[in-house]
């Protein structure tokens, strides 16, 4: 696991080049998450998981500092920044 903090307009996008999925809780803060099929506005409290080997991104979407907690199932994190 591992907990991000930002706020503005900062990217994260990644290929997921691993075998599992990668699940997302919204803890502060508006997001914007973007996968090749959808586009979802998540609000705090809300989960999301996207699937493996997925192209993804997300942005802070509001005013106040984004923070999210994301939940790797691997013991490692595999992933690729693009």
């Amino acid at each position: 696991m591992r907990m991000f903090r930002f706020s503005g307009s900062m990217q994260h996008l990644v290929q997921d080049l691993s075998s599992y999925a990668e699940t997302w809780v919204d803890l502060q803060g508006e997001v914007l998450i973007e996968t090749q099929d959808e586009q979802l506005q998540v609000d705090p409290g809300d989960i999301v998981t996207v699937s493996a080997e997925s192209v993804h991104r997300f942005r802070n979407r509001g005013q106040t500092n984004l923070r999210m907690l994301c939940i790797h199932p691997s013991p490692t994190i595999i992933e690729e920044f693009v």
